[in-house]
C-alpha cells in the first residue's frame, strides 16, 4: 500500500479521513491532496448500471460521475473501464495519494473479487484478482474500501457465500499495497436478536471519533428481510453489535448503502431500491435519518456503487 506523505500526525489522521469520506464534519481539508485531485469536484461517485439483474453485458462498465454538493452529479467518464472477463459489480473507490483505487465484484458465482486503478478517473487498469482463501467459497459480493483514520490503514470488508454457510461478512487487511490482502477474518456479526442466523451484505463502515465508546458505525442489508440495519464496534474488526435491526431505519427494502459527509456537516446515505431508482437520506447522528428521496439526477441508471469526498 501506498502511504501518504507524514508530515504530521494531525495532517496525517485528517487526510486519511477525507479520502475515505468517513470524517467528522466541519474537520479542515489538507490543501495538499486538493492539488493532487484528478477533478476539482470534492465527490466522486463509482458506480455500474443494470436494468435487468443477471444480464451480464449490462453489468461490465464502470461509471464515474462528479459533484459539487454532493447531491446533484454530472457524468464525468461514462464506459471508463471494462474488464476482460467477468463482471464489473458494486464497485468502491478510494483515493490513496495521488491514484484512485476500485474493488468491485467479479461475477454472480466465484471466489475472488478485483481491483483497479487510475490517477484521472479515466484510464483505468487491473492491479490484481485476490482469491478469497475461505474454503468452499461460493459467491463473494460487494466488497467495500475503508481507511482507519486512527492507524491509517486500508481494509476491505466483503459478503462471502460458502457452501456450508450463507452470506458473512468478511475483513480483509490491504498487504503493502491496495492490490494484496492479508487472510481474512470472519466478522462476529452473522447472529443477533434472539441468536437466529441471518445473511447480510454490503457492509459499509464509517468512523464517527466524536462517538468515544463505538466510534466505528457500520450499515449492512439483511439478505433475508432485505432492510439496511446499523451496527457499532470500539474497533475495525468487531466485535460488532446490532444497534438498529429489521426496518428499524425506515427505508423500508433496500440494499448498497454508501455514507459519507455533506458540506454542511451532515451525514448522507445513498442506497440502491434495486431496479428502481436510487435514493438518499440524511443524518446528524448516524442513527436519525430523515425520509428517503430520489437523487435529483441520473436516479434511474445508477446502481450500488460508493461516493467519496476528496
Amino acid at each position: 500500500m501506498k502511504l501518504l506523505p507524514f508530515f504530521t500526525l494531525i495532517v496525517s489522521a485528517s487526510t486519511a479521513a477525507l479520502q475515505q469520506q468517513q470524517q467528522e464534519p466541519h474537520e479542515e481539508r489538507n490543501e495538499t491532496e486538493v492539488v493532487r485531485r484528478a477533478v476539482d469536484k470534492p465527490y466522486v461517485f463509482a458506480t455500474f448500471t443494470s436494468e435487468h439483474e443477471q444480464k451480464s453485458n449490462e453489468e461490465t462498465w464502470l461509471h464515474i460521475y462528479t459533484s459539487d454538493d454532493g447531491k446533484q452529479f454530472a457524468e464525468y467518464a461514462m464506459n471508463a473501464y471494462k474488464p476482460a472477463q467477468g463482471l464489473l459489480r458494486d464497485p468502491s473507490i478510494i483515493k490513496d495519494g495521488d491514484t484512485y483505487y476500485v474493488v468491485h465484484t467479479t461475477n454472480w458465482s466465484g471466489d475472488d473479487l478485483a481491483v483497479i486503478k487510475s490517477k484521472d478517473l479515466k484510464n483505468w487498469v487491473q492491479v490484481s484478482n485476490v482469491k478469497t482463501g475461505v474454503k468452499d467459497t461460493e459467491k463473494v459480493w460487494a466488497p467495500e474500501w475503508f481507511r482507519d483514520p486512527t492507524d491509517n490503514k486500508i481494509y476491505v470488508y466483503v459478503s462471502i457465500k460458502t457452501k456450508q454457510e450463507n452470506f458473512a461478512p468478511y475483513i480483509y487487511t490491504t498487504n503493502g499495497d491496495l492490490g494484496s490482502f492479508g487472510t481474512g477474518e470472519k466478522l462476529d456479526v452473522y447472529n443477533y436478536g434472539n441468536g437466529v442466523g441471518q445473511p447480510h451484505i454490503d457492509m459499509f463502515v464509517v468512523y464517527k471519533g466524536d462517538d468515544k465508546d463505538t466510534p466505528y458505525h457500520a450499515f449492512m442489508k439483511n439478505e433475508k428481510e432485505k432492510h439496511i440495519e446499523h451496527l457499532t464496534s470500539k474497533t475495525a474488526k468487531g466485535t460488532w453489535n446490532y444497534v438498529q435491526t429489521n426496518n428499524a431505519l425506515g427505508f423500508g427494502k433496500r440494499e448498497g448503502p454508501t455514507v459519507t459527509v455533506l458540506p454542511d456537516g451532515k451525514w448522507i446515505m445513498w442506497m440502491d431500491n434495486y431496479h428502481g431508482n436510487y435514493l438518499y437520506s440524511t443524518s446528524d447522528d448516524l442513527s436519525h435519518w430523515s425520509d428517503s428521496v430520489d437523487m435529483p439526477s441520473h436516479n434511474k441508471v445508477f446502481r450500488h456503487g460508493t461516493v467519496i469526498r476528496q
